[in-house]
């Protein structure tokens, strides 16, 4: 079955994901006005977690164009203040500012939150959950993938894809319901997820990744996430709060050419870039055509199926719910130690 989900993704993904699919479904310029309008969002306030490259650089360029005041959330302080600088000097918004956070850390989450909520955050309309990673230590002796645990033995790829958002957002949505009320206007959660969610089914036995490889973990923990999406979208009012999930397609970044090397020289020319890329969480950010879409799966501005046909990746209802109760005890764990 999982040869059969691969070989699905290999080629609903080449036609799809790469810069020839985006051209070809959203054309190769981006003239949507509802997205390219500057100055659209100067009363919104937004989070874009994994700010500093990639994506979450490119998301934050373009929300900050818009005149929002912009919050990113980086792990690293050098990297952080340079794209800081580099995001107001290319949007002309002085509204951007820093927070060091560790994603795959829920305390060092918690004092985020504890300090900057209410704070210096009054509040807060958009939430881009885009920091992740493909986390893998290769055994030099075998050459085979090998779990790697944190000094509490929880998985790392579990940690920083699944766990560090979903405490992030559980604990920000009450405050960005209290921010629609007053703006009358619905806030918006936004994950970004990846192609290989396509071929991984939810495994409650299996949250850690045990026996998997990195990409297969990374891939796990998007479905993961792209569940939850869907059950706290049933759970909160989408007058209050809305919650989707987005494919950005193969894109160009330097995360994908560290973690997956092999198919990022086979593809590089064919990547999208990263414009392209970011373009989908932008759209659910900024658009008023999804302000009432929640709980869906995008690609290219278009809600999809999240499962293939004949892949039998498809979770119940009952699996979300024992998923969220999952999550909800292990940080509770976390937090004890």
């Amino acid at each position: 079955m999982s040869t059969l989900r691969a070989l699905l993704l290999g080629v609903y993904g080449y036609w799809n994901y790469t810069k020839a699919g985006f051209e070809r479904r959203l054309g190769s310029t981006i003239s949507d006005e509802s997205v390219k309008n500057v100055g659209t969002m100067t009363n919104k306030v937004c989070i874009v977690t994994g700010a500093n490259s990639g994506l979450g650089y490119q998301t934050s360029i373009d929300l900050a164009k818009r005149g929002c005041t912009l919050h990113l959330l980086c792990r690293n302080e050098e990297r952080g203040k340079e794209a800081v600088q580099n995001i107001i000097k290319e949007s002309n918004n002085e509204q951007v500012y820093l927070h060091i956070v560790d994603m795959s850390s829920v305390k060092s989450i918690k004092q985020f939150l504890d300090s900057q909520i209410g704070n210096t955050i009054p509040k807060l309309n958009i939430l881009v959950n885009n920091a992740g990673a493909i986390v893998e230590r290769i055994d030099p002796v075998t050459k085979t993938a090998q779990v790697t645990l944190n000094e509490n033995g929880y998985e790392n790829n579990f940690l920083v894809n699944t766990i560090g958002p979903y405490y992030l957002t559980r604990e920000l949505i009450n405050f960005m319901e209290e921010s629609a009320k007053k703006d009358k206007d619905a806030s918006r959660v936004i994950f970004v997820s990846s192609g290989g969610m396509l071929t991984s089914r939810l495994d409650l036995n299996n949250l850690q990744n045990q026996g998997f490889t990195g990409a297969s973990a990374y891939a796990h923990c998007k479905r993961q996430s792209c569940c939850i999406t869907e059950e706290w979208a049933k759970l909160h009012d989408k007058s209050l709060i809305t919650f989707n999930s987005c494919h950005p397609g193969w894109v160009d970044t330097p995360g994908l050419s560290i973690s997956l090397p092999t198919f990022y020289e086979k593809l590089k020319g064919n990547l999208r870039t990263l414009e392209q890329g970011a373009d989908c969480q932008l759209y659910l950010a900024v658009s008023d055509e999804v302000k009432e879409s929640t709980g869906l799966f995008f690609e290219d501005r278009k809600p999809v199926t999240p499962h293939f046909t004949l892949a039998f990746t498809q979770e119940s209802e009952q699996e979300r719910k024992e998923l969220i109760k999952k999550c909800d005890s292990i940080i509770q764990d976390l937090m004890l130690k």
